[in-house]
């Protein structure tokens, strides 16, 4: 009896660890604006926001992830981050492969403990391709080609979700395309044209067939063209993805970011750029293992506050810091309120053409009904193309246009809407809730209900022993020879320590299920999303690798 009740002590200080395992996120941030040294057939000059990018990328993502940055910040970067400056790798091929050595026996000591590791690995940089025809990502002592990436880096990682973001040029093998001439002194990098086989490659390769656990998003253009701007001082389409990654992609109001959201904030972004060289074109693919698969979760952005509201009547609009660096654009429809994750510690400014407001927070969000607009400070900047200016983020960005794109979109899987969404100004009545396996929010309240149940088991078996361990104090007081004093007086340790032990593990198990139910409730019952239209002209080039 005593060992049945020990096994049973034990297993239940095991089940809350099991149920409470949770994903524990990695990050490699690479921003390198050296060209490669040995690219043949054309000189690449320098770029300007690689390492911009980068630190961009990870200052959002270091926020829930083990976050590393291979970067040489310029000297304009270095002042402005100098901590980060202070911690940043050089972006070599070494130091990436001795950052993957590290992350493998990290990752595997997370398996161990029950957890799944997941990595975020970005590139900002230049590519090119080799002799050989094969492409390549510019590292400073030499070639990140896919077979190192993919078959020797990320395959030697125990994780179940990888998620790649590259913005660089000729990264056709590898992913992605950057670099060219067209805005002159307000961009730098030169390439060859992508081609249309190049292009195909991108789509139809294998490469993603044989990790279905990888997810990727990149940018490729189909002509010798460059999307850095100095108005953003970024990568036009890492500017419009860390755009998205902060709220404003999310367009079902479940304050997580997927592939599918991601891909038509950005598709939208560029909607109504006249100069089709100007367009970044978008290649997305999440896990072929599961393609609804969260990128980033607002809630778990922990130096971040929320801006929530409707901002639909604002059109267009940028945040800035208080130092003038461009934080995010957007450009919200009327259909429902966006949530944007903000820096705390720092006061912002919500820009629109018509007005202006500072934002600042104390607390953990802000109702923009609070904010109060006031005649722009910022004189409208000069020398930059007008087709950005005027153009980028120009079109209006929500579930309208969303489930078209998606639907333009083979194989897309499209989020879920709630019960309450508008389309197209009406309110969409009577559509049967349907919770999917994707419904994180289902899943965490039956986890709670499980716990919860545990913990009542817990409470029975801790009064039980509670009770036992009284009578046992009772029968030691009343009895009359040494060995039943002695019998009743081992009863009564026993029961006492089975009582305490049950009385911690079932605090525990009651804390994680309120944890649990918590975080269900804080998630709205999903549908399917509306009918939409045909959708609009994709800038995808659609299919999978």
């Amino acid at each position: 009896m005593r060992r049945l009740t020990f096994a049973f002590v034990i297993a239940l200080v095991a089940l809350p660890l099991t149920a409470l395992a949770r994903p524990v996120s990695y990050t490699v941030v690479i921003g390198n604006n050296a060209p490669p040294a040995d690219a043949p057939g054309v000189a690449l000059p320098a770029l300007r926001y690689a390492d911009d990018d980068a630190v961009r990328y990870y200052k959002l993502l270091s926020q829930f992830s083990r976050a590393t940055l291979l970067s040489t910040l310029d000297d304009q970067t270095q002042k402005r981050h100098a901590k980060i400056a202070a911690v940043a790798r050089v972006p070599s091929l070494d130091s990436l492969r001795q950052v993957f050595a590290t992350l493998g026996n990290d990752m595997r000591l997370d398996r161990e403990a029950g957890n799944e590791p997941v990595l975020y690995f970005v590139f900002s940089g230049h590519g090119a391709i080799a002799e050989g025809g094969d492409a390549f990502l510019a590292l400073t002592d030499g070639r990140l080609t896919q077979r190192i990436l993919f078959d020797e880096l990320i395959a030697s990682l125990p994780t179940p979700r990888t998620h790649v973001i590259i913005d660089a040029c000729h990264a056709a093998g590898v992913v992605g395309t950057r670099g060219g001439t067209f805005f002159a002194a307000e961009a730098t990098g030169e390439t060859a044209p992508v081609t249309e086989a190049e292009t195909i490659a991108i789509t139809k390769g294998t490469i993603l067939q044989r990790y279905p656990n990888v997810g990727v998003m990149v940018a490729t253009t189909l002509g010798n063209e460059t999307h850095e701007w100095s108005t953003i001082e970024a990568g036009v389409f890492s500017y419009e993805v860390l755009s998205g990654l902060a709220g404003p992609a999310d367009v079902n109001g479940d304050r997580t970011i997927e592939y599918s959201e991601l891909h038509a904030f950005v598709a939208n972004a560029n909607r109504s750029i006249n100069n089709p060289r100007a367009v970044p074109m978008v290649v997305s693919e999440p896990p072929r293992a599961d393609r609804r698969s969260p990128i980033v979760k607002l809630e778990d952005l922990r130096r971040s506050y929320l801006l929530h509201g409707h901002v639909g009547a604002w059109g267009r609009f940028s945040i800035e810091s208080e130092d003038g660096q461009r934080l995010l654009d957007a450009h919200m429809s009327k259909e429902r309120p966006v949530t944007v994750a903000l820096p705390m510690g720092t006061s912002v400014f919500v820009r629109t053409a018509n007005g202006e407001a500072k934002v600042s927070s104390r607390g953990k969000s802000v109702a923009t009904n609070d904010l109060r607009m006031t005649a722009p400070t910022v004189a409208a900047r000069s020398g930059v193309d007008a087709d950005y200016r005027q153009n980028l983020f120009a079109s209006p960005y929500g579930p309208t246009y969303y489930t078209g794109f998606v639907d333009s979109q083979q194989g897309a899987v499209a989020v879920d809407f709630d019960i309450n969404l508008r389309v197209r100004g009406e309110l969409v009545a009577d559509v049967p809730a349907q919770e999917t396996e994707h419904d994180v929010g289902r899943w965490s309240r039956r986890g709670g209900y499980l716990l919860g149940g545990v913990a009542v088991f817990g409470g029975a078996l801790m009064a039980a022993s509670g009770m036992t361990a009284r009578d046992a104090r009772s029968d030691f007081e009343a009895a009359t020879t040494r060995d039943d004093a002695e019998y009743h007086a081992d009863e009564y340790g026993e029961m006492t320590r089975i009582f305490w032990t049950t009385a911690v593990v079932t605090g525990l198990v009651a804390y994680g299920s309120y944890r649990l139910f918590k975080r269900g409730r804080r998630l709205n019952v999903r549908v399917g999303p509306p009918p939409g239209p045909s959708g609009p002209p994709g800038l995808s080039i659609g299919g999978s690798f």
